[in-house]
Parts: structure tokens; sequence; C-alpha cells
């Protein structure tokens, strides 16, 4: 019960002659699980090991964390185990971004849409399993693994984006990170600054003229006297 508990998609133990111990994982997911995965290799020499994966999932692949520790006694350096758990980069993850960005965001696994902000008009229904459709992204994140900072039309409506590659621990590309904004929302700011500059501006005007007023009297009633 403790990889659900904790919102892991994997926990599992490994003995120092590489057999899995124990092993739990969640129903949504095939988490593929080796003694001689690199994260755990390093485990058993003591290192502290993370890396980003790709898992087969239900409606599409899905991006996860894998981290394995090393589990010693204090008295002692000597190994006894590797401690492996496995947190995907779920629609919780992209929520979260959001919340705090205020942009839309979406994690690929390749070019699906594993996790997303987008909603369906029936404001439940994410878009997963989707798939990026512009080919100048395609090509410069997935194949070149370059960041690609642009326009783009994401459900019939036009975004500034910045579209990141996600790469696992032997460099090779296994998603995309996308973070975005309406270019509607941006010209609405961009608008309202506008319209405060003007209307500041107008108020510094009147404000500078109100001495010129007096001082203009002022020097009206000693000519007049």
């Amino acid at each position: 019960q403790f990889a659900p508990t904790k919102n892991l998609s994997l926990a599992a133990v490994t003995l120092p002659n590489g057999n899995i111990l124990a092993q739990t994982q969640t129903d949504e997911l095939a988490v593929p699980l080796s003694s001689q995965d690199p994260a755990i290799t390093s485990a058993l020499a003591s290192q502290t090991a993370s890396s980003l994966i790709s898992l087969d999932g239900v409606i599409s692949p899905q991006i996860a964390i894998q981290s394995s520790i090393p589990v010693q006694l204090e008295s002692t350096t000597d190994v006894l185990g590797v401690l492996t758990t496995t947190i995907t980069l779920d629609n919780s993850f992209v929520d979260g971004v959001k919340d705090i960005t205020g942009l839309d965001t979406t994690i690929y696994a390749l070019d699906y849409r594993a996790a997303t902000t987008f909603l369906a008009p029936d404001g439940t229904t994410r878009y997963l399993g989707t798939k990026e459709s512009n080919p100048t992204v395609i090509d410069t994140v997935l194949t070149k693994a370059e960041p690609y900072i642009g326009t783009n039309t994401i459900i019939n409506q036009s975004f500034l984006t910045a579209y990141l590659p996600i790469t696992a621990s032997d460099q090779k590309t296994i998603g995309m990170l996308f973070v975005g904004q309406p270019q509607s929302d941006l010209f609405v700011a961009a608008q309202q600054a506008i319209n405060y500059t003007f209307y500041g501006s107008t108020i510094l005007i009147i404000l500078s003229t109100i001495p010129t007023y007096f001082f203009a009297r002022f020097l009206e009633e000693q000519v007049s006297a």
C-alpha cells in the first residue's frame, strides 16, 4: 500500500546481488525495472541516481521520475539493498505548474500528450493521447533536442509557446515540456498597460497645469494692482 498512498507509480527494493526483493506498482502503468538499470547499479555502488523515463500507459505513454538510493546502516558503508521509486508527471503536476505560473502546461511522451491542462468543451475531459502536429516543433525539440520558442496553434487558438526537450539518463529525447499562453491574453494585457499609461499621463498633465494656473492668476492680480 506504500506506493499508492505516496502517489508513487512504483516502489521496489533490490538486493546487492541484483535480485528484486519486493516490488509494488499501480495498475495504470507498466513500470519496467531491472537489476541492470543504470540507476540501480549506481545505487549498489553507494551513489544516489535519478533520471526521467518513459512508461507505457493506458491512454498514452507517460513520463516519470525514477530514483534509486542505497540502503545502508549508519555504522557501515555496506549497501544492504536499493530502494527505487517512480513518480509519474501527471495532470496534478501540470495543474500545479499552471497554478504557480498562470501558463498552460503539457508533458509529452515523444509527441503524445501524456498530461495537460487543456480541457475539452465539457470542462472535464483532457486532451490526453493526442499528438503534437507542428512539424517544426517536432523536428526542433524531438529530433534536434533543442528548445522551440515561438507561436503555435493549439486547439484552434494561437499561443505564444516554449517547448523544451525531456531527456533520459542516456541523453535520448523521450518527450517534451510545453508552457504557453494565448496571444489574445497578451494583447489584452498590452492594451491594459497602454490604457494605464494614457490615464496616468493625463492625470500628470492635469496636475502639472494646476500650479501654472494659480501662478498665472497671481501674475494677473499683481498687474491689476
